[in-house]
């Protein structure tokens, strides 16, 4: 399967923990790849659709262009990952790196798609370093953030609050800050 290359610098993808027992891992492997995410598909655009070309008659050379949704994807793996779940708590040999692996692959959301860069190793692995996370981060701190200033905005609504700022010129102590992005993610 020879996937379509991307000049952009970052890639919706579908990655899975590499483990040696799975995948496979020969001599000229990176000898660190079994603690990286191993690239499995890279979509095209943001049509969610991911572009190979299928070999159907090699002495002809005719290449027919396939497409797969990436939900078809997700739903493919995560069955494999449910059914092989007695394979990989039992006889599949732990992994190198990742103490709690079955735990991770078995869980509900392992399988989703990822926005990563893809780095090709000299031995033509590709492997993703994923940048989702910090999306999640941001999504996490603004709702925080969010709540914080409905909170404020309650709280100027008080009688009290409303009768203070008239009297003083300014809002209480516990409402006289209102959080707001500038800043958000110093604390992290």
């Amino acid at each position: 399967m020879a996937q379509q290359n991307k000049p952009s610098k970052y890639n919706l993808i579908i990655c899975e923990l590499h483990h040696p027992h799975i995948h496979g891992k020969i001599d000229e492997s990176d000898s660190n790849i079994e603690s990286h995410y191993l690239v499995t598909y890279r979509f095209e655009g943001t049509t969610e659709m991911v572009l190979y070309e299928e070999d159907e008659d090699q002495d002809d050379d005719l290449f027919d262009l396939s497409v797969i949704n990436i939900n078809d994807i997700i739903e493919e793996f995560t069955s494999y990952y449910c059914q092989a779940q007695h394979i990989l708590t039992g006889r599949l040999p732990q992994h190198p790196c990742i103490r709690n692996f079955a735990n991770i692959v078995t869980r509900a959301g392992y399988i989703r798609p990822e926005i990563a860069e893809c780095i090709e190793l000299p031995t033509l692995e590709t492997i993703a370093i994923l940048k989702t996370f910090w999306i999640r981060i941001i999504q996490r701190t603004w709702r925080r953030i969010f709540k914080q200033r409905q909170q404020v905005r309650n709280s100027r609504t008080q009688i009290s609050a409303l009768l203070f700022r008239e009297t003083h010129g300014k809002w209480p102590q516990n409402c006289c800050y209102m959080p707001s992005l500038q800043g958000m993610l110093k604390g992290l």
